[in-house]
């Protein structure tokens, strides 16, 4: 390990500059442009470093050059090159992994049919590309009497295990579900509404991940999930409350105007004043 810096002989401290033989202090590095006491001038210069040696910077400095007047442009665009590799890869990973819960879901299908279910709920479940039903089928057929089709629609569900027990875990386009049925309490259900949820977040190991669903000062800590089942859940929680909040928006606006018509009316037909119909107006508009 170089504990000397290459360039004027000094010991290095923690912070310092390697190249292809050697290393260069603070006091140098600064000296000669290669960064700051914070930083390195970048990374594409940090990269130039390693591929050369102290002796090409002696040469550089007898010139009376400093960093400065090294081209970095071919590193710049290897790092970006890499980056670009690493989101592609990425993507690759996210599209190889949705792609694989999809053909997981196909196979769940037969598994689903063969619950003791109504048709409606079995084509609902099949839909939501369904495929984590690990040890809570006895879950999925209690779910006709807590969901009505009518007017909630089952968005994805997965199992779980919370507080020592497995549960299921279902998102609709109203509320989060946990059911489990156990001999000792049988039956037991739990709601959140989407909008009291604060925050939802996931968490992925090799095989199994887990899910962190906040309401309030509750925090349910859902483990045990499969990993693709995890990440899925959080996207489709998030998307789904999102959605939620849009539609309360435009709910919560169209009442407003409708309010203001109302108010507008009755200041045109002399029952209030226009400093009543100016306030109200703020009141309503919040503003």
């Amino acid at each position: 390990m170089t504990k000397t810096c290459g360039i004027c002989g000094n010991k290095i401290s923690w912070y310092k500059l390697k190249f292809k033989d050697g290393a260069m202090c603070e006091k140098c590095l600064i000296k000669y442009k290669f960064g700051t006491k914070w930083k390195i001038k970048s990374t594409a210069m940090v990269a130039w470093c390693k591929d050369h040696s102290i002796e090409t910077i002696k040469e550089l400095i007898n010139e009376g050059k400093n960093a400065n007047d090294i081209n970095t442009s071919d590193y710049t665009l290897k790092n970006q090159l890499k980056e670009i590799d690493k989101k592609q890869a990425s993507l690759q990973e996210n599209n190889a992994s949705f792609n694989l819960s999809d053909e997981l879901a196909k196979d769940t299908v037969d598994k689903i049919n063969k619950l003791d279910l109504p048709t409606e709920f079995k084509q609902a479940l099949i839909t939501a590309k369904i495929f984590d039903i690990f040890a809570v089928k006895k879950e999925l057929v209690f779910l006709p009497q807590i969901i009505n089709l009518n007017n909630e629609k089952i968005i994805y569900a997965c199992s779980g295990s919370l507080n020592g027990h497995t549960w299921l875990i279902v998102c609709t386009n109203q509320k989060i579900i946990f059911v489990n049925k156990n001999l000792l309490y049988g039956m037991q259900e739990k709601d959140i509404p989407l909008n009291a949820i604060n925050a939802i977040n996931y968490t992925q190991g090799a095989v199994l991940g887990s899910l962190s669903i906040t309401n309030g000062a509750n925090n349910f800590i859902i483990e045990n999930v499969n990993k693709m089942a995890a990440r899925i859940m959080a996207k489709k929680i998030q998307e789904t409350q999102l959605n939620v909040l849009k539609v309360k928006s435009t709910n919560s606006s169209n009442t407003n105007y409708d309010e203001l018509r109302k108010l507008k009316s009755l200041l045109d037909d002399g029952i209030i004043t226009e400093d009543e119909f100016t306030a109200k107006k703020k009141q309503i508009l919040n503003i």
